[in-house]
Order: structure tokens, then C-alpha cells, then sequence
């Protein structure tokens, strides 16, 4: 609670805000009723992981991914960031925790694909919805950009004349 209500929380936007509380559900079910100085030696989170990656997801059925493990940890070491800046504890317990990596996606759009969603862009029979979500997609690949960089574009970060898009607010800055 003393966290979400830190500057270092409240600093981030609201989307990254809700998507990691989500994330520290699931820890914090696990690992809510120690102490942080029960979890410094980073042993009982070393475990968490383990046994979370082992787990079945009561909503999808099939094992936790191995990035949304990642992920909690990331987050979690997020609150721990705050409790060394706040001096609870010396030392972020995570650091040196090896964090278990997903597969690398493979997908790509195939020809056919591309060639398809050209054809429903301008299909008379497809609802306008349907044409404009084909006309997003084929922009967001020409672009290279993730679809929540799109969907913030401005038509002042547009310059036609140039061919050019400013993206002003992306992960990489």
C-alpha cells in the first residue's frame, strides 16, 4: 500500500499502474504474509518463482507462461526499488535472481496474410470497422511501431511531407 502510494508509483502512467498491481496479485498471495526482512535473502522468492512456473493457471487451464513469471518479478522488484530508496532494507533481494525468459516469438505475417488484409481495406462487403482495423494493422507494420504507439499518434506528429511519424511517448525512451 505505502508503495502505490509513492511517487515512485504514482509517477507511472495508469495502464502501467493497473498492469502491475495485476502483477503483484499473484505475489502477493504467495508471499503477502512475510515480513521483508523474512524475504531478504531472496530465498522464499527464488521458491515463489519456481513453484509459479510450475503452475497451472486457474483461468486458462495451461501452465503460467514463463514471461508472465518475468514479469511479477519485474514488478516486485519495483517495491523492493522503494523499499531500499526508503532504507527498510539494504538491498533489492532480486538482484542476482535469474528470471526465466520465454520463448522468442516467431511469428511474421505471410504474404498471403498482407495480401489479405490489403483486399479488406477497400472490401465493400466487410463492415467499416473491419476496413479501418486492416487499415490500422497495415499501417502499425509499415510503422514498426506497437499499436498503443499508434493509437496515441496526434496529427501534429504526422508529416506527410517528410514521411515522417514522431512518437512521442514509447517504452524506449
Amino acid at each position: 500500500r505505502q508503495y502505490t502510494g509513492s511517487l515512485l508509483f504514482t509517477a507511472k502512467t495508469q495502464r502501467t499502474q493497473r498492469t502491475e498491481i495485476g502483477r503483484l496479485k499473484p505475489v502477493l498471495k504467495a508471499l503477502g504474509e512475510f515480513s521483508l526482512e523474512n524475504l531478504e535473502n531472496g530465498q522464499r522468492i527464488v521458491a515463489y518463482r519456481d513453484e509459479r512456473a510450475r503452475r497451472v493457471s486457474t483461468k486458462t487451464g495451461r501452465k503460467v507462461s514463463l514471461d508472465d513469471v518475468r514479469l511479477e518479478l519485474a514488478a516486485l522488484s519495483a517495491v523492493f526499488a522503494w523499499v531500499v530508496e526508503n532504507r527498510i532494507l539494504a538491498r533489492n533481494p532480486l538482484v542476482g535472481i535469474k528470471r526465466p525468459q520465454g520463448k522468442p516469438r516467431r511469428r511474421r505475417v505471410y504474404e498471403d496474410e498482407e495480401l489479405n488484409l490489403l483486399s479488406a481495406m477497400v472490401a465493400e462487403h466487410l463492415s467499416g470497422d473491419q476496413r479501418e482495423a486492416a487499415r490500422f494493422l497495415i499501417i502499425q507494420r509499415e510503422l514498426g511501431c506497437r499499436p498503443s504507439e499508434l493509437t496515441g499518434l496526434k496529427r501534429e506528429d504526422v508529416d506527410l511531407d517528410h514521411a515522417a511519424v514522431i512518437f512521442r511517448d514509447t517504452k524506449d525512451q
